[in-house]
């Protein structure tokens, strides 16, 4: 359980970065959220629900536990 409580972080900021750099990457037609179809576009896409399935995960986690846990910053 220790490990999977100090790896709980460093998922998800991953995923963010992820899903910002793609966002950042996209031209600016795609930003909008009712233009979609580009590749550039699906991949964020696939960031965004990559970065949200592992929120969803961690808070399941933290309700069952009932508390968050301390971790290390590292």
């Amino acid at each position: 359980m220790e490990t999977s409580r100090s790896g709980w972080r460093r998922p998800k900021r991953i995923l963010v970065d992820k899903a910002d750099q793609l966002f950042q990457a996209l031209p600016e037609k795609d930003k909008i959220p009712e233009m979609v179809g580009s590749a550039q576009h699906l991949d964020y896409i696939r960031a965004c629900m990559e970065m949200h399935a592992q929120m969803y995960t961690t808070n399941t986690l933290i309700n069952i536990l009932g508390y968050i846990p301390k971790v290390s910053a590292n």
